[in-house]
């Protein structure tokens, strides 16, 4: 099988333009690790905090999300539907 010049430049760039991710075996682990946290854990913002202790055991990082207090996110969400009521 021929392999075009288009298609050799193609597979460097996007080779080399992916994230660096964890092995396998620990993306593996961190799969089901997460599982078992969600599975046994039921208060949301503990979980958060287990799930990124886990990241950060194994030297990754991971984005905190700030939570938006409930009266915050009625009011954009009535902005919402307001602009599409609008239109």
């Amino acid at each position: 099988m021929r392999v075009s010049l288009w298609q050799k430049r193609y597979f460097i760039l996007y080779f080399f333009m992916q994230k660096q991710r964890f092995p396998k075996s620990v993306r593996k682990h961190i799969r089901v690790q997460k599982a078992r946290i969600r599975r046994e854990i039921l208060d949301v913002k503990e979980q958060r905090e287990l799930i990124s202790k886990l990241y950060e055991g194994f030297g990754g990082e991971i984005k905190k999300v700030e939570e938006k207090p409930k009266e915050v996110a009625e009011k954009e969400k009535e902005a919402v539907v307001a602009a599409t009521k609008e239109k």
